[in-house]
């Protein structure tokens, strides 16, 4: 046994072993396919589509041939209906390659598309099917589902307007905020650039010079609320909420003033939300050992604080307060001040109307 152990290492990889193990792990992947659809017999007709083989003996090139689809076309709309269609868009970017070929070889064959875009745009009134399946893909208990499906917005959502999207625009942005929270480090690394993508989008389709003003306005109105219950529900999203509406303030500040009485109470909050969890640990520690020492920490902390996006935010929006909107808004700022969570945020509460003052 040592000695054949010893030839088997010195032969060097076993190619047919490798090859069946591909295979194998490619008929799984269809397996999944088929039944994250559900629709079983689509199994069979990806396992129709032709496709390379390694084995080229006679005895194989006798008894089938690989490179022709076996079953009649009448199978078709019972292997593959045209309901699925809509579905079938992630994999055309999944990442075993034998699947996403048999998908491209399929849809090629029954649908006479060989690329998500060629099918998006022959079938244009399936884009609400397609747009609402890709985001119920996004959040597929799958990895490599998953993966494939973040390829995939990048790709047909990128450049779409408010009428396009408006129908699944806050749905795409939950599960997104979901994704960058996912623990699988290829997730991590895929989402970024969706994230860029789904930041640029919301503000080209709240722009009124991109689009018309009534549709710019309509989506003002579902992005602001939208991204004021994501900075509050979910902390690690609040970076990327908060550069959004930002920009919105920096480039949209008409469209956003109506809004300036709902931003600005989770804003002073987010003063001390933001700010890393250790540094009360610190503070507190310090107080103890050296009275002296914790109140340059502090003056640190209110430095820094006064510094950040949130306070950079603020500082937009001060032009934007009326007398009426200060008025629904005071009530809660002063609630901050008495029992805010943290000294950043009582202290963003005099800043902030020390600034209104100076600016009335």
């Amino acid at each position: 046994r040592e000695a054949e152990k010893e030839r088997a290492k010195g032969s060097g990889p076993n190619s047919l072993k490798i090859t069946a193990k591909e295979r194998v792990d490619a008929v799984k992947d269809l397996m999944f396919l088929a039944r994250e659809l559900q629709h079983p017999p689509l199994f069979v007709a990806l396992l129709d589509q032709p496709a390379g083989s390694v084995w080229t003996g006679d005895v194989i090139r006798e008894a089938l041939d690989l490179q022709t689809p076996c079953l009649p076309d009448d199978l078709r709309e019972v292997l593959c209906p045209i309901r699925l269609r809509p579905t079938l868009f992630p994999y055309f970017f999944h990442a075993n390659a034998p699947l996403r070929q048999a998908v491209v070889k399929m849809t090629g064959s029954y649908f006479s598309c060989e690329s998500p875009q060629q099918l998006a745009s022959k079938f244009p009134e399936e884009w609400p099917l397609i747009a609402r399946s890709l985001v119920s893909s996004l959040g597929s208990s799958r990895v490599a589902t998953r993966q494939a499906s973040i390829q995939a917005a990048l790709v047909l959502f990128r450049g779409r307007s408010w009428k396009e999207t408006n129908f699944v625009l806050e749905d795409l942005w939950a599960i997104v905020v979901k994704l960058m929270d996912d623990m699988e480090p290829v997730i991590q690394a895929s989402v970024k650039p969706l994230v860029r993508m789904m930041r640029n989008l919301t503000l080209r389709l709240c722009d009124a010079k991109s689009g018309s003003p009534k549709d710019a306005q309509e989506a003002t109105k579902v992005v602001i609320p939208m991204l004021l219950l994501f900075c509050e529900r979910y902390k690690h999203a609040q970076p990327v909420c908060f550069d959004v509406l930002r920009e919105l303030v920096k480039v949209h500040g008409d469209l956003i003033a109506p809004y300036a009485k709902d931003l600005i109470p989770p804003l002073l909050t987010s003063l001390s939300t933001l700010e890393h969890e250790s540094l009360q640990y610190y503070q507190f520690h310090i107080d103890n050992a050296d009275a002296a020492k914790g109140k340059e920490l502090e003056a640190a902390r209110l430095s820094s604080s006064r510094d950040s996006e949130s306070m950079r935010l603020l500082r937009q929006l001060v032009p934007l307060v009326t007398f009426e909107s200060a008025q629904i808004f005071a009530p809660k700022t002063r609630e901050l001040l008495h029992r805010g969570v943290g000294a950043n945020t009582r202290v963003g509460v005099c800043d902030f109307w020390a600034a209104v003052c100076a600016e009335v």
